[in-house]
């Protein structure tokens, strides 16, 4: 399920032309932008303009996202069909790997006895640090994979602060052994500043199956 984005370049700008949203299994709609008067002209296919509602996928749109035409280089979900620019913004499957977590306990997983902290820059160096709350690791809805770590500083009385930091992970770092993998996946989300390292990720049982590097054991 999703929605996607439909775009036509138009003198180097990106115009909406509409969306495609993915329901369920048995609901597919085409929804036209509001505005199209100025890409009329531009858009080849004039399916496009027209509203479209069924129960099987959509076929001249699904092979506008085919595999074959998805941008591994993307940030985002990103296709490229001829004119046409998709994207598409995948959401967690809700199948998540935590690494560490503060509300962990010893023995518990996500425990670490280590510090995960490092000072606090605004303007310079200040007296507080920022502390890890979560290092962990989502599987999206399109296949790909982000990590995420979330990080708060406390600056006294009532006053705190902090934010989440997510990135995906590249698909092309998948064709690598698993060890240059994680060579490459601990510099996302200043993993690394917050003093995690390979050898803490390669410790964590069952990542490597989740990262699909390993087979499930066959019954």
């Amino acid at each position: 399920m999703g929605i996607y984005e439909i775009f036509i370049d138009k003198d180097g700008e990106l115009f909406m032309v509409g969306e495609y949203h993915v329901c369920g299994r048995n609901s597919f709609i085409y929804k036209p932008a509001l505005f199209t008067d100025d890409i009329k002209d531009d858009v080849p296919d004039k399916r496009l303009f027209s509203e479209i509602k069924s129960e099987r996928p959509i076929d001249f749109i699904e092979e506008m996202i085919s595999k074959e035409n998805r941008d591994k280089e993307a940030e985002l979900c990103t296709y490229h069909s001829g004119p046409y620019t998709i994207i598409r913004e995948s959401e967690p499957l809700g199948d998540d790997f935590i690494v560490f977590s503060t509300r962990a306990h010893r023995g518990e997983k996500g425990y670490s006895n280590v510090s995960h902290s490092r000072p606090h820059y605004e303007g310079g160096k200040t007296s507080i640090d920022e502390w890890v709350g979560h290092y962990s690791f989502h599987k999206m809805e399109d296949g790909t994979y982000q990590a995420e770590l979330d990080m708060g500083w406390y600056w006294g009385g009532s006053h705190g602060d902090g934010g989440t930091i997510t990135k995906r992970i590249p698909e092309e770092w998948f064709e690598l052994s698993y060890d240059e993998f994680l060579e490459n996946v601990i510099t996302l989300v200043l993993a690394r500043e917050f003093k995690f390292t390979v050898n803490d990720l390669k410790r964590q049982a069952g990542l490597k199956r989740f990262f699909g590097f390993e087979e499930m054991p066959k019954d």
